[in-house]
């Protein structure tokens, strides 16, 4: 049961489980989150939805484990595809212009984590979260029968601390529920052609899953992550909600 406990805390950064033990366990790992993206416009009493897609995130993990209960971790995520979305806005004007925009966004994903588990069951910890995208708009038309493209870069960064609660049910020696919630407060930064802007948000992260043993040394877990961030600029609230499968694998030493 104790090297369920240990596996449970290295595969899953934020939604892991610890035991008590006699010295220090060092784990890392490759986690991975295929997930879809979507942003809630609302304003004046409407309400727009706008599907981003989907991309594969990939990164690496390492957890830390100490003997006095309190634990540390750090993952780092990238996407492996860009999200994408078309015809976003169109536009004509009296000279003709027709514009079909396509945004595009890569995304990277920074999570630095340290808690401590009040029993083998359940812990609280604390979190710092770091997401940056680069993202491209292309706008194509015609201007008085002429065609034109003009591609825009810009960059969102949501950076901010958070709080939560992670805990387990064990099944057997091999095999166990964990799940994890916390709630941050993200401030959204948006850089483009030398203009920048930026907005406070409140977020929350949920992950549950099944944590599994495979050897006395690898272990893995399966899941579902979601995270939304939510904030208001200028009397326009957007909500941005991150949801898909989760996995990894881990090595501990």
């Amino acid at each position: 049961m104790k090297r369920l406990m240990i596996c449970l805390f290295a595969t899953a950064l934020m939604a892991g489980s610890t035991a008590f033990a006699d010295d220090a366990r060092v784990s890392l790992g490759l986690k991975l989150w295929s997930n879809t993206w979507e942003e809630e416009i609302e304003e004046a009493g409407t309400t727009e939805t706008i599907d981003f897609g989907s991309s594969l995130m990939v990164g690496p993990a390492l957890n830390v484990r100490f003997s006095n209960n309190w634990f540390a971790g750090i993952s780092f995520l990238q996407t492996t595809k860009d999200y994408e979305a078309k015809d976003l806005i169109t536009s004509q004007d009296t000279t003709g212009t027709f514009t079909s925009d396509t945004f595009s966004a890569k995304r990277q994903d920074l999570d630095l984590t340290a808690g401590y588990m009040f029993s083998p069951r359940w812990g609280l910890f604390f979190g710092y979260k770091s997401i940056t995208a680069d993202a491209t708009i292309d706008a194509q038309g015609q201007f008085f029968g002429t065609p034109f493209s003009v591609a825009t870069s810009a960059e969102i960064k949501l950076t901010g601390p958070g709080i939560g609660v992670l805990g387990n049910y064990p099944f057997s020696d091999t095999l166990a529920l964990y799940g994890s919630l916390a709630v941050m407060s993200i401030k959204s930064e948006f850089s483009s052609e030398g203009e920048s802007s930026s907005t406070d948000q409140t977020g929350a992260s949920f992950e549950i899953g099944l944590g599994f043993v495979l050897t006395d040394a690898v272990s893995g877990n399966v899941g579902i992550k979601s995270q939304s961030f939510t904030g208001e600029d200028e009397g326009v609230t957007s909500t941005d909600t991150f949801t898909g499968l989760t996995a990894g694998v881990t090595y501990t030493f």
